[in-house]
Order: structure tokens, then C-alpha cells, then sequence
């Protein structure tokens, strides 16, 4: 079970574009579902409910051949020996099973294209606001450093 106790967090200015308030309530809406979904033992597949909206792959299932095909099919079954009879359907299936492979390899690869941009815009548009935060850092240090070794001194002064 998932408990809900966050403060919501604000975007990342030098990393996400701005987005409008109807954009925020979206994206909170579409976040209680996916919770709602797994808290009531949501599907265990390993894909997430929505990815086939976002790229979508055709389901093999539902394919069906075209007029054509089936006109081509049923003539090498009716003159085909009893032996042969699952060959088109495994011919068929192999074919559909290499283009559903293609497609999810292609999936995959665009996947991978939005990391890869999304890690190169956090690099580069992150670089000045860790240098800012990287000289903040040292300069506290410094500081430190600088206010320990004064109070040294005033106490070998006061004790000498």
C-alpha cells in the first residue's frame, strides 16, 4: 500500500518548462489514478495502464488480414495436404510476431532518445546553477575557516 504524505514539490526551473495550472492539475489527476490502480492490485504486467495511448502498438489480436490475403489463404488450404494445414497460420504469425518485435524495438529506442535528451537538458541547463551552488559552498567553507582561525587568535591574545 502506498501512503500519500508529500508537501507537492515544485518544478525544476532550470530543467522543466513552465506549466499551467491546468497542466498541474492533469498531471495530479493522472497521478491519484495510477495510485488508485495499484493500490486496488492494478495490472502486474509491467507496463504502465497508459503507455499504449502514448505509443501505441497494434495488437495482434485484433489484426486482421486483408480481403486479399484471406482469398490467398483459403485457396492454398483447400489444395494443400493434411500435413501442411498449420503452415500459412505459422508463416502468418511469424510475420506478425517479427513487425510486433520491430514495433517494440522501435518503442524502446525512442524511449531511450527521451532519456538520453531529457539527461543532456538537465547537464547543460543544470551547469550554472551548480556552479552558483559549487562557489556558495566554497565561500562558506572559507568563511568558516577564516572565523575559526580569528577566534584563535583572540584567545592566544587574551591568554598571552
Amino acid at each position: 500500500m502506498v501512503i500519500i504524505n508529500y508537501e507537492p514539490l515544485e518544478h525544476l526551473p532550470y530543467i522543466d518548462e513552465p506549466i499551467t495550472e491546468q497542466e498541474r492539475h492533469n498531471v495530479e489527476q493522472l497521478l491519484r489514478l495510477e495510485l488508485a490502480n495499484n493500490e486496488n492490485g492494478g495490472d502486474s504486467n509491467g507496463l504502465h495502464p497508459l503507455v499504449n495511448e502514448v505509443i501505441p502498438l497494434p495488437n495482434p489480436n485484433r489484426s486482421t488480414p486483408s480481403p486479399l490475403l484471406m482469398q490467398e489463404i483459403e485457396r492454398y488450404e483447400q489444395e494443400e495436404d493434411t500435413d501442411d494445414e498449420q503452415e500459412p497460420d505459422r508463416r502468418l504469425s511469424n510475420d506478425l510476431k517479427e513487425d510486433q518485435h520491430e514495433q517494440l524495438t522501435r518503442k524502446r529506442q525512442q524511449i531511450e532518445d527521451i532519456n538520453v535528451i531529457r539527461k543532456k537538458r538537465q547537464v547543460v541547463d543544470f551547469k550554472p546553477v551548480n556552479d552558483y551552488l559549487n562557489d556558495r559552498w566554497k565561500d562558506g567553507i572559507k568563511s568558516v575557516v577564516d572565523l575559526g582561525i580569528e577566534s584563535a587568535r583572540m584567545d592566544m591574545e587574551i591568554h598571552h
